[in-house]
């Protein structure tokens, strides 16, 4: 008799929790299903310093990384994505990487952002190549390339800024 009255405890208990659960659940379906849909306000990048704000850990890394900044039509942030993985002192980018991230994810501009492991943020003659290349892929696409950022012991520089993008 005590097993039995063991068993009959154990599910009730099973039943009780099991009925706590089903309360919480529908519970948050009511909630979902009330519940106005919020739209969040996505961060517009207005400048330059704003690309390096939202990329600026960049610098801590100890490998060469180039990441992408993908916009909407009015510059408002979809996403980061990383391109490629470089080593210490070299990253390989490709247009075809960088504009089929692009186009994934439905970019209307993008901003390209590097790190110099070395703490240096002053572009290479690389990196003043692979943006030329970036830009012109970018008008084939009709994806725009507004910038490219190289970051670097709490500094960076911007190939916009300097003057460095083609016209």
């Amino acid at each position: 008799m005590n097993t039995v009255g063991a068993i009959d405890l154990k599910s009730q208990k099973d039943r009780i929790f099991y009925n706590n659960i089903r309360h919480a659940i529908d519970h948050l379906q009511n909630f979902i299903v009330n519940e106005p849909l919020v739209i969040p306000v996505r961060e517009k990048i207005t400048d330059s310093r704003t690309a390096y704000n939202l990329c600026k850990g960049m610098e801590l890394l100890d490998k060469e990384e180039f990441r992408i900044i993908i916009l909407d039509a009015v510059n408002q942030l979809l996403r980061k994505e990383t391109i490629s993985i470089g080593t210490v002192n070299s990253g390989l980018v490709s247009p075809r990487e960088v504009y089929r991230a692009a186009l994934l994810y439905d970019a209307v501009n993008i901003i390209g952002v590097h790190n110099h492991p070395s703490g240096n943020p002053e572009p290479s003659q690389q990196d003043i190549k692979i943006t030329k290349e970036l830009c012109k892929a970018g008008i084939i696409l009709n994806v725009k390339f507004l910038d490219h950022i190289v970051i670097g012991n709490q500094r960076y520089s911007s190939l916009a800024d300097l003057g460095l993008l083609p016209r």
